[in-house]
């Protein structure tokens, strides 16, 4: 796969091909000159240290606005709108953090979780749950499944931000 980088005067802006990260211009605006650049050198070395993020919740608001948060936080976003084809992204390929939905179609949020973690080879990702009816049973099955943490739904970026940016995030 080939990769492209390249810098265009006189902005100094890096250009990198979206199919290999999904690097905003928002984020690209905030990032010093030399960061960019040590970016691209990672890219082209294989090395791109962007963290991916798989989001699973069956609303698209709820997925666009986590994927927009997360981005701003450095996350490569993937989605996807139900349990299946939610594990099936985790299975390919794991990310480093999942955000998940207790109540998704087509794959409960319990087994998804079971599945993900007996997967024995490569990193754990670490997985927050999120639900909008706080049911102390269901919070602690998805614990005791394997979820790290819990976050109520409706969020916001301070409580999105608090979950991924903590210690057990950054591991």
């Amino acid at each position: 796969m080939a990769s492209t980088c390249a810098f265009t005067p006189p902005q100094d802006e890096l250009r990198v091909n979206p199919s290999l990260t999904t690097c905003t211009p928002q984020l690209m605006a905030r990032t010093p000159p030399i960061e960019r650049v040590r970016s691209c050198i990672d890219l082209l070395a294989g090395t791109n240290s962007m963290k991916r993020c798989l989001i699973v919740d069956n609303s698209d608001v709820v997925r666009k606005v986590a994927s927009a948060l997360l981005s701003g936080m450095g996350y490569e976003v993937i989605e996807a709108s139900n349990g299946k084809d939610g594990y099936e992204l985790a299975r390919s390929t794991m990310p480093d953090a999942i955000l998940l939905d207790w109540q998704i179609p087509e794959l409960p949020a319990h087994e998804f979780i079971v599945k993900v973690r007996a997967q024995s080879s490569g990193p754990r990702a670490y997985l927050v749950y999120m639900t909008s009816e706080y049911v102390q049973s269901d919070i602690t099955r998805a614990l005791t499944a394997g979820a790290d943490t819990c976050m109520m739904k409706p969020f916001d970026r301070a409580s999105l931000e608090d979950r991924f940016r903590g210690p057990r995030a950054a591991a």
